[in-house]
């Protein structure tokens, strides 16, 4: 994981914005029929959120709550987010699997 920056600066667009782009791979991933990209992308959003908050209290042991979920969305949004769309068009539907699992 790279360096975690904390601070509270555009704390409230940051998190929009994060949550702004977790919402369209959910959405584009559902609307594609593909329920194990929806689940896959909510628990590994989910795991990220929670290692950087972690690593955020590990380096700051008395940062206050807001700048806790800016740091930990900053990096969801900006380290974690790019890569995830990849992942998720990597992840087989289950439909296809069914559908082979039939041959």
């Amino acid at each position: 994981m790279s360096e975690i920056t904390s601070g509270n600066d555009n704390s409230e667009s940051m998190y929009q914005s994060a949550f702004a782009q977790y919402e369209t791979l959910l959405k584009s991933a559902f609307e594609k029929g593909n329920f194990r990209a929806v689940m896959q992308a909510s628990y590994t959003v989910a795991e990220k959120y929670f290692e950087a908050a972690k690593a955020a209290t590990d380096e700051n042991p008395e940062i206050d709550e807001q700048s806790l979920m800016a740091t930990a969305s900053r990096y969801v949004a900006e380290e974690f987010m790019p890569s995830l769309q990849t992942d998720l068009d990597a992840v087989e539907s289950l439909s296809s699997i069914l559908a082979r699992a039939k041959v």
